[in-house]
């Protein structure tokens, strides 16, 4: 589809709009669309702020959390410290304020921005971190709004699973029981969080299903919202991100992150040859190397992972509280509460052996087309695992 740049983008004085995600409702690729069109919507009045993070506006739970240990690409500032995480803060908040203004003044007549993180709704979850970010955004801005794509739940425990099997994750998949679940599942608990921060009035909420999505489209859709239309832009659809990984793709990081794990509970302070990192670092690159290659894999299996009755009865823990968001936020319906894509019965073809071969041949496949680039140690941890196969060193 192409958008052509005919008119202005329309927008209220100095207002700034909050993405929260939540996470797996397509926030990769309403981020990747906004940085791809930066200069045409920047032009336009709208302005995604990259000294907040790239791709995702991080840096803002960097700023709001009060833990630490809990929030992504924490790599380059150590926040532990309360010194150095003072003049951090400090620093990007005239950074931000400065380049802020500066767009302001030059969209005098109006302007929008718009920070977006899907870890804004999985990591800020107290009262006092959303209070931090609001008196810090709020006196840079006329109106605040906050936007929310809400995936049916079931669908999002499955969905995640592929994503924190990318990030390491060693278990099998499994549906989180009752009590232990908080307000990444309980939706009314997260509006009721923001809402009571930066009021019910100023929360813009969408369920993410195609039928109610702007041409069936989250970007579009976020489109609709925010201000950019299908004639103010010339751009081009991107594809999607953060796909679901295929069973055969599952299996094989499952085994990778089971082996990565258990070389690093052993050897947890060998350093490489030829390296001045720990054997982590190591690690974590070939994982982001090897979730690349699988990827692309597909197959004929099925991946599911529970069946109708497991999905309908995880669903019905949240019925009553889905039910009362529609009311509370005006919604023109609610989730679409057909199970049929489930199996009434799981389907499980492949033992526990094929299982176990399907995954070796895949990370054998990784080291054989990746021999060169791998550290000669990991290499031959991996094929040590994966002997049986005769996989090459």
């Amino acid at each position: 589809m192409i958008f052509r740049a005919t008119k202005k983008i329309k927008a209220a004085p100095r207002v700034a709009y909050i993405h929260i995600g939540t996470e797996k409702t397509g926030t990769s690729s309403v981020q990747k669309f906004m940085l791809d069109n930066q200069r045409e919507l920047s032009t336009n009045g709208l302005l995604y702020p990259i000294d907040c993070g790239y791709l995702s506006n991080f840096r803002l739970i960097w700023y709001a959390t009060r833990n630490v240990d809990s929030h992504p690409m924490n790599n380059s500032v150590d926040l532990s410290d309360p010194i150095k995480r003072a003049r951090w803060a400090n620093r990007f908040e005239k950074k931000h304020k400065k380049e802020i203004k500066k767009f302001q003044a030059k969209h005098s007549s109006g302007s929008t921005v718009v920070y977006s993180s899907e870890h804004l709704q999985s990591r800020l979850v107290h009262p006092a971190e959303l209070e931090k970010l609001r008196d810090f955004l709020q006196p840079l801005y006329d109106e605040i709004r906050v936007i929310v794509y809400l995936r049916r739940q079931d669908q999002l425990a499955i969905s995640g699973y592929s994503t924190i099997l990318r990030a390491g994750h060693t278990l099998p998949f499994e549906l989180p029981a009752a009590n232990r679940l908080s307000h990444y599942y309980s939706y009314v608990r997260l509006l009721d969080l923001w809402s009571s921060v930066f009021g019910q009035d100023n929360m813009i909420v969408r369920l993410y299903e195609r039928s109610q999505l702007v041409e069936q489209d989250v970007v579009d859709d976020f489109g609709s919202i925010v201000g950019f239309q299908p004639d103010a832009l010339d751009y081009s659809r991107i594809s999607a991100s953060n796909t679901s990984l295929s069973f055969s793709a599952q299996l094989a990081l499952f085994k990778l992150n089971n082996i990565i794990a258990e070389n690093l509970r052993l050897h947890p302070t060998i350093l490489t040859k030829n390296s001045s990192q720990s054997m982590i670092g190591d690690w974590d690159a070939l994982r982001k190397s090897f979730v690349t290659h699988v990827e692309c894999i597909k197959d004929q299996h099925k991946a599911d992972v529970i069946n109708r009755q497991q999905a309908e009865e995880f669903y019905s823990i949240f019925k009553k509280d889905n039910d009362q968001i529609v009311e509370s936020y005006g919604l023109p319906k609610g989730f679409d509460e057909n199970f049929s894509k489930y199996p009434e019965k799981l389907n499980i073809t492949v033992d526990d052996s094929e299982k176990e071969s399907i995954a070796c041949q895949i990370i054998s496949s990784f080291l054989q087309a990746h021999e060169r680039e791998i550290h000669p140690s990991l290499r031959q941890c991996l094929s040590d695992e994966v002997a049986p196969l005769q996989v090459a060193s």
